[in-house]
């Protein structure tokens, strides 16, 4: 993953400016404005800190990331007496097809990771509960959406799991799991609350984490299930949207009788925390978002292709099935890589690091901003109706908390705040891909203020405050 194209793709500018901007003292809700919690915003300004803000550093932690997840889906598989081949098969489903899904640095990665760690962790030892429930914590700091969702899939799996092994004369050990689960997870959730509540008070809180989550976002992110939208050429979108449906033959394994207490329990924990997966991605159940949780089925399929191997296949034709199926991920693996370099071949040397980009045009583009906004006194850089990679490509600094506008989306006090701040601190730069629209109150107030520089047309037309 570390040898894919540097491109910023998606929202990943928006996560690594806002992780650098916190190591210049900038504090999130406050000076930042963002809908998630920031557990990951946290972890990477301590790389950026221990190794430098660049690009290297942002996609060190995303290559970081997909081995441990591709390591859980091995441990969870073999956890569940799955051979090691097919385990091997089910973990490069990550790079091999999900990961291509969003080649991005981004905190779904790490919740991706957080959510088959608790996974595994209660596939392991019932007895260990607390574990699983520190890192359910984990990931609410990481994705308060998705970590609610999975917090109460892994007490449903808890219970679940014990009723499967041991029925209801266990009652009172699931009492006893559920309990440590909940002192794990506020052992995580009490402190880092706190923190949050002391750094800004409540009301920000509240409107960054609840109000713009279930009020806003919901208004210019309303897809149908599974929608595949634009389709790209690194993976196969149709099939990551079908593929939570070996939960329901995972479901039909659980039920079988003849299986002992143990195989019970943990069929029991797959089929709840699959249910949990999904629900985690309701809110934007795209086909990028499946592939978020696609490492959890992959599990699953493990788990399921071992049981029909075992029922239906000598071991020498198991054996070829696995090598087939091993041999097919590895050709995937270089038709991503050898499509990503093919759709990124232009390097440009940016403040941010050496990045590439799809055209030449584009790199251009960003290398004469750069040279314009950083050669004045003040590199103040306002970019609308998005920012955050184009901060870090030009070295500019945004004035305002936000790094997106869309219509529905931005309240009207996010407008009125920014066009206070452009006023107030007589702001030098603007950049926008948009027509200057008089019904737009931001670019109305671009055209009364500001004078082009670089011309319609280009990637990225710039504007110059009127002295």
């Amino acid at each position: 993953m570390f040898n894919l194209p540097w491109f910023l793709g998606g929202d990943e500018g928006y996560y690594l400016y806002e992780s650098a901007r916190l190591l210049d003292g900038a504090v999130f809700y406050r000076d930042l404005f963002d809908l998630i919690t920031p557990g990951s915003h946290w972890l990477l300004a301590g790389l950026f800190h221990a190794f430098g803000t660049t690009m290297a550093t942002a996609r060190g932690l995303h290559a970081a990331t997909q081995g441990v997840i591709v390591a859980l889906v091995w441990t969870s598989c073999r956890l569940l007496g799955v051979r090691p081949a097919v385990a091997a098969a089910a973990a490069l489903l990550q790079p091999a097809l999900f990961e291509p899904a969003w080649q991005c640095t981004s905190p779904h990665w790490l919740a991706t990771l957080l959510t088959l760690a608790v996974l595994a962790a209660l596939l392991r030892a019932p007895s260990a509960a607390i574990l699983p429930g520190a890192l359910v914590g984990l990931l609410i700091a990481v994705q308060q959406q998705k970590g609610v969702v999975i917090g109460v899939g892994a007490a449903a799996a808890i219970v679940a799991g014990g009723l499967a092994a041991g029925g209801w004369g266990s009652a009172r050990a699931i009492v006893r799991q559920l309990a440590r689960c909940l002192a794990g997870l506020l052992a995580v959730v009490v402190p880092f609350s706190v923190a949050l509540l002391l750094s800004v008070g409540f009301e920000p809180l509240w409107t960054a984490l609840v109000v713009f989550p279930f009020v806003h976002y919901p208004r210019v992110n309303r897809v149908p299930w599974g929608y595949t939208g634009m389709l790209p050429s690194y993976t196969f979108p149709r099939l990551l949207v079908w593929l939570p449906a070996v939960t329901l033959v995972e479901a039909m394994r659980a039920v079988r009788p003849g299986r002992g207490a143990e195989d019970r329990r943990r069929g029991a924990i797959l089929v709840v925390m699959a249910a949990a997966a999904v629900g985690s991605i309701a809110y934007n159940p795209d086909y990028i978002h499946h592939a978020f949780v696609g490492s959890v089925f992959a599990v699953l399929l493990g788990d399921v292709v071992e049981s029909w191997l075992r029922a239906l296949a000598p071991d020498r034709v198991a054996a070829a099935v696995t090598a087939v199926a091993l041999v097919a991920l590895a050709a995937q693996l270089g038709r991503v890589m050898a499509r990503a370099h093919r759709d990124f071949p232009i390097d440009l040397a940016t403040p941010f690091g050496t990045v590439q980009f799809h055209a030449t045009a584009e790199a251009t583009a960003y290398a004469r901003v750069a040279a314009l906004t950083r050669a004045s006194p003040r590199a103040e850089l306002f970019s609308y109706p998005w920012g955050g990679a184009v901060h870090l490509l030009t070295g500019t600094l945004n004035p305002t908390p936000i790094q997106i506008y869309l219509p529905t989306y931005t309240s009207a006090a996010q407008i009125a705040d920014t066009i206070a701040t452009l006023e107030r601190r007589r702001v030098p730069w603007v950049v926008t891909p948009y027509p200057l629209d008089p019904t737009d109150p931001i670019l109305a107030y671009v055209a009364e203020h500001y004078e082009q520089v670089v011309e319609d047309g280009h990637p990225l037309p710039l504007y110059r405050r009127r002295a």
